[in-house]
């Protein structure tokens, strides 16, 4: 996990990232800087492109903040089945030869489609719909948080880039489930609540959390960019309040980061 040190005077820099389709105007970005306290510096959404320009757009956006973390909605990591050595007596929960997948079988998931952690998640939040989806379910969106992945980490071998050192997965759902233990506003939003209701509250919940939204308010309230905001807030947790995966849990598979629970 990162470095606790900070620049002198800039504090650390996280990405939130609300990952849409490559060619329409719905990804959402926040960047926050944390120092003596967490404050909104930028926000916004980027706008609808052709898919390769949307993607370099992606890239581009990360790499001129050069933030340490980046926090994306969207899965990063593909179910087990699709990253299966070629030759496979499977799939079925008895003759799968890969553990990643076999874990999968065990709990009653399809590695084909689903991955460990999404699993672990949708057991948690089980009484509270909507449920997370399963990875390729997601189609569009999975494919380009798995490929941007591994484009950063691509870009980690060019000296003229700087690239973050962490690209975490995080779920705003989720997120929000664990953080209304401790501030109710911000939880999910309600069946037969007004959005713009619900965005206040959301809002003002995190403001009370400790994040100075400042004059960019009015630009978080927008679709996609308040769950870049619930992204960048988790994000900024890293260093001390998120939960870390069990000691025998394979992080290669995906893990999806949350706030820590309250006990």
């Amino acid at each position: 996990m990162p470095s606790t040190e900070q620049v002198p005077g800039h504090g650390r820099l996280v990405l939130g990232i609300d990952l849409g389709g490559s060619s329409m105007g719905t990804t959402g970005w926040v960047l926050p800087r944390d120092s003596s306290g967490t404050s909104v510096v930028d926000a916004g959404r980027l706008t609808k492109a052709g898919v390769g320009e949307a993607e370099q757009k992606l890239v581009d956006l990360i790499t001129a903040h050069a933030p340490e973390i980046v926090a994306v909605d969207a899965p990063l990591t593909l179910p087990p089945c699709l990253t299966c050595p070629a030759y496979c007596r499977g799939p079925s929960p008895t003759t799968c030869e890969l553990t990643a997948a076999r874990d999968v079988w065990e709990i009653g998931g399809n590695p084909m489609t689903e991955r460990l952690c999404e699993l672990l998640l949708r057991n948690e939040l089980k009484t509270i719909p909507p449920r997370p989806q399963a990875t390729m379910r997601l189609g569009q969106i999975a494919a380009r948080g798995v490929a941007l992945s591994r484009r950063l980490a691509s870009l980690r071998h060019d000296p003229k880039r700087r690239v973050p050192a962490h690209v975490i997965e995080i779920y705003p759902y989720g997120s929000q489930h664990r953080l209304s233990i401790t501030e109710p506003a911000v939880r999910p939003q309600g069946q037969d609540e007004l959005r713009h209701v619900y965005v206040e509250r959301v809002l003002d919940g995190i403001q009370r959390l400790g994040v100075d939204l400042g004059i960019h308010r009015p630009q978080l309230a927008l679709e996609h960019v308040l769950d870049g905001l619930i992204a960048a807030y988790t994000g900024s947790l890293v260093w001390d309040g998120l939960d870390h995966p069990p000691s025998d849990f394979n992080s290669a598979t995906g893990w999806i980061w949350l706030p820590r629970q309250a006990h």
